[in-house]
């Protein structure tokens, strides 16, 4: 579901931040996609880290969408 949605997005035109805890399939992903976005790998869980990297891209610019695709808790 979070790669059609990735994909559905970046037809449009849309700037995405990828993230997910893969950075292989990110990758892979950002590469398949008409446009190049901004990836991210990283656990959610860690919000430590999620804070300081959605800091670092508020900065450069805001975040218009949120779309929270996740598998659940493990």
């Amino acid at each position: 579901i979070g790669r059609a949605i990735a994909e559905s997005l970046d037809a449009e035109g849309v700037r995405l931040v990828l993230l997910a805890r893969n950075e292989e399939k990110l990758i892979k992903l950002n590469q398949a996609l008409q446009n190049k976005h901004e990836v991210l790998a990283l656990d959610i869980a860690h919000l430590d880290q999620l804070e300081t990297k959605l800091a670092e891209i508020l900065k450069k610019h805001p975040i218009d969408i949120v779309v929270n695709n996740t598998a659940g808790p493990k």
